[in-house]
């Protein structure tokens, strides 16, 4: 009955009611349905703008009002429409992920520019390489072609899937691809269902979808890796050994982490201007990042001043002694000794550690970043926690207690406790 009375694409009846929201016109038509006693139902059909067989529009939607006053199914019909029940958008699934993570095309890009939070190049690269290789082949598989027919269960069977093989079988079909076959880890599937999730929570803000069908999805079972952090013994003969630089670039950017709780991409962005040896204080306002070379730092909250020690204040005196552009005020205070315009490489610094951890004779899974730990843990009991977390630079208070460990002086006070019980 109701596909008899569906009107061609273009025709126009009186039966038909035209609402427009947010941009789109929506179309519908109500259907008195017959009960066994009393009045008639009314019941709401939402007309696509697709053409299905005969020339003929497809309905995408059809429910009960639970009225009997055609005033009152009316109303409801719309809230149905103004509630996100329903959705009339035809957007690409696969072009919306692709364009979504393009720098060229993304709104979402440009907006979170605009806002003060720049993703680095690789980041970007990453996400938009994930999706289009192990996101987009599945849902093109089973059929999902549009962003508003995305549902939950979907995105479900996409991570069970990938979960169970590792990669999507069918994008390595080809001799060609078959060489390129890379086993996902937990890690790499949860990142790609962050970068899923970030797309369509835009979606959503910008009203193309109602809700985000990923919100809630759990992500794969990880490996609990703990942060490592440096004692106070293991600190103590490390910085006591000989380090691999020659101008102690490595020595120097180690000890500003530790006592200041920078990241490497700070250490490597920081320039003379910015360091204050008078006051032993670091207006942190750039970050170094591969690809993408000087930019601000990770987020609003990492533009901070941060101090550090009169040890770290004599080593910077020595490495300034030993660069070639330190009386120019915009030159890298971790200088290349060939280029005024770029800083020392990842591995100067990184080679450097791993070199003074071996004569140091420490071993276990430390990298530079496990000086932010250190100074976290360390400080976390001497300065008040909200001044901690504005020294690091998060801007979740739960990021800075993830930073925090449980140190030898932690469980020496704590058996001291438990002795003090019985």
């Amino acid at each position: 009955m109701f596909k008899d009375a569906m009107p061609p694409v273009g025709e126009y009846l009186e039966s038909m009611t035209y609402y427009d929201y947010n941009g789109h016109t929506y179309i519908y038509r109500l259907i008195p349905k017959k009960q066994r006693k009393g009045k008639p139902i009314f019941h709401v059909a939402f007309l696509s703008d697709e053409k299905g067989k005969n020339n003929r529009r497809k309905h995408r939607l059809q429910k009960s009002t639970k009225q009997t006053n055609e005033k009152a199914a009316h109303k409801v019909a719309q809230r149905m429409i103004t509630d996100g029940v329903v959705n009339c958008n035809n957007e690409s699934l696969t072009d919306y992920l692709l364009d979504f993570w393009n720098p060229k095309k993304s709104g979402y890009l440009e907006s979170k520019k605009v806002e003060g939070r720049i993703y680095s190049h690789s980041h970007i690269s990453n996400s938009y390489q994930r999706l289009k290789d192990h996101v987009i082949p599945y849902f093109q598989r089973i059929g999902v072609q549009k962003l508003s027919d995305l549902r939950k269960e979907h995105i479900i069977g996409w991570r069970n899937y990938l979960y169970k093989h590792g990669y999507l079988p069918e994008f390595y079909e080809n001799s060609e691809n078959e060489r390129k076959i890379k086993i996902l880890s937990p890690t790499t599937q949860y990142r790609t269902l962050q970068a899923l999730r970030t797309a369509l929570n835009w979606a959503v803000e910008i009203e193309m979808i109602p809700r985000n069908p990923a919100k809630d999805i759990i992500p794969v079972k990880q490996e609990q890796r703990r942060a490592s952090f440096f004692e106070k013994d293991e600190l103590k003969r490390l910085f006591a050994v000989n380090w691999k630089n020659g101008f102690k670039l490595d020595y120097t950017a180690a000890l500003l982490s530790v006592t200041s709780g920078m990241r490497l991409g700070e250490i490597r962005g920081l320039k003379v201007k910015n360091l204050h040896l008078e006051s032993r204080t670091i207006d942190v306002v750039f970050n170094y990042v591969a690809k993408d070379g000087l930019k601000m730092p990770k987020t609003q909250k990492s533009i901070r001043c941060v101090s550090f020690s009169e040890t770290t204040k004599k080593a910077f005196i020595n490495l300034l002694a030993s660069s070639p552009f330190s009386d120019d005020s915009e030159s890298f205070v971790f200088f290349t000794p060939n280029s005024r315009d770029r800083p020392c490489g990842i591995h100067q610094i990184t080679d450097g550690l791993k070199h003074a951890m071996s004569n140091a004779g420490i071993n276990g899974n430390h990298t530079f970043h496990s000086f932010r730990h250190t100074f976290t843990t360390l400080s976390a009991d001497k300065i008040p926690f909200s001044l901690l977390q504005q020294l690091v630079g998060h801007t979740q208070k739960r990021t800075t207690e993830g930073y925090t460990h449980i140190s030898k002086e932690h469980l020496e006070l704590a058996r001291e406790v438990s002795d003090s019980i019985i």
